[in-house]
């Protein structure tokens, strides 16, 4: 009987222990304790819903919090910043408020998040320097049929974007001296403004502003267009083919189609044709607009015909430019003493010596032999010493003309 009885106690003892227990495991899980200190279920975080980034902010504490943590996120990614201290304020570190856009932040004690808030950072006003872009650096003046783009990135002292919205102000001083005013707002973090081509070379110098904060200057070149047709006369010409003497190709002004000249170093290509038909090609670099030609007289009488051509397809008129014979008779002599055949004297177009160091070209046949006779004093002498006994045929060559006598050695 007094074991049934003692067994009896003992589970009525358990059954009150457990139930102890139980009630004190809902009491703890409705009451956590921070340091034996009672938290209540919620906390304001005392912040405003917005601020300008850089503010320092601070939040009221109690007793209780000290150890615990405020977790802040925004998308730059996640502090953690610890309670420390006696009651009273605790403000966030320097470095935690300082990017612009929304932050999320939560109050949380051993492990539990206590209370949470949304926080609103803004901007600042523009800074200086206004960052400032241009692109291209250079447009052809067509009258408008391209365009160059200047762009402005405002961002406060702390690198963030200003507000969308904000105004932004650009001059532009242009080639012909107009001054443009053009007031633009900031949008997906940028301003910017198209600039046309006008009709007239030059720079275009850009200013730009938005609020206090000023932009470095922005330059960009207007370049002449497609060319076009242009015209070339000839002058100085001494008007004999002695192949000396140089006459003067001279261009007009190369322009596009606004009359702007084109840049220095274009491309000009001459094609000569000879009055035997054979061609031969000269080129030429323009300087202010012009692109002019020094041409060598041509050895052969009759027209001389010069075209200048830009790209392919921009010409020239086709300019033709007569010659005579520098020389009327082409005389010839066998000194037997010295056996050497003498040429001349050769007598130029005013009564004078054709210029010395001229050549005049000798071909014997049969054998081919060829010799050049160099003038001197208006004549020139070529020896025969070195042919073999015979009979041959002479051709000389000189200034367009041509004289064959037969030779026997």
């Amino acid at each position: 009987m007094n074991k049934q009885r003692r067994k009896y106690n003992i589970l009525i003892i358990s059954s009150l222990s457990l139930l102890v227990c139980l009630f004190m495991a809902y009491f703890l899980l409705r009451n956590p304790a921070t340091n034996s200190v009672n938290i209540p279920e919620k906390y304001a975080i005392n912040l405003p819903e917005t601020t300008k980034a850089g503010t320092r902010l601070c939040i009221g504490h109690a007793e209780w919090m000290k150890g615990c943590d405020l977790i802040i996120e925004n998308s730059w990614g996640i502090s953690i910043q610890k309670i420390e201290g006696e009651s009273g304020l605790c403000c966030l570190e320097d470095s935690t408020i300082r990017q612009s856009g929304l932050y999320d932040i939560h109050l949380t004690c051993d492990g539990k998040i206590i209370a949470a808030r949304k926080l609103t950072v803004l901007p600042t006003a523009a800074a200086e320097p206004l960052e400032v872009y241009l692109g291209s650096k250079s447009i052809t003046a067509d009258g408008g049929r391209h365009w160059a783009m200047i762009t402005a990135i405002p961002v406060d002292s702390l690198q963030n974007p200003v507000a969308a919205g904000t105004s932004v102000e650009f001059d532009f001083f242009r080639p012909d001296g107009s001054v443009q005013k053009k007031s633009t707002q900031t949008s997906n973090l940028v301003a910017y403004e198209k600039i046309y081509s006008g009709s007239k070379v030059g720079k275009t110098i850009v200013g730009s502003k938005t609020g206090s904060a000023v932009g470095q200057e922005k330059v960009l070149l207007e370049e002449p267009g497609y060319p076009t047709n242009f015209s070339i006369m000839a002058v100085k010409v001494y008007p004999y083919a002695d192949s000396r003497q140089f006459f003067l190709v001279e261009s007009s002004e190369i322009t596009d189609e606004f009359g702007n000249k084109v840049a220095d170093g274009t491309l000009v290509i001459y094609t000569i044709r000879d009055a035997d038909g054979s061609l031969r090609q000269l080129t030429a670099y323009s300087i202010d607009g012009r692109a002019n030609l020094v041409v060598q007289n041509p050895d052969l009488a009759g027209d001389l015909s010069i075209i200048g051509r830009v790209f392919g397809n921009v010409n020239s008129n086709d300019l033709s430019v007569n010659f005579k014979r520098v020389i009327t008779d082409l005389p010839v002599q066998f000194d037997s003493k010295n056996q050497q055949l003498i040429i001349g004297t050769l007598i130029g177009p005013l009564g004078q010596y054709v210029a010395d160091g001229s050549e005049v070209n000798v071909e014997f046949q049969p054998g081919g032999l060829t010799k050049t006779a160099v003038i001197l004093e208006g004549k020139a002498k070529a020896s025969t010493k070195e042919l073999k006994k015979g009979t041959y045929t002479i051709t000389f060559k000189f200034g367009g003309m041509e004289k064959t006598i037969k030779f026997r050695k």
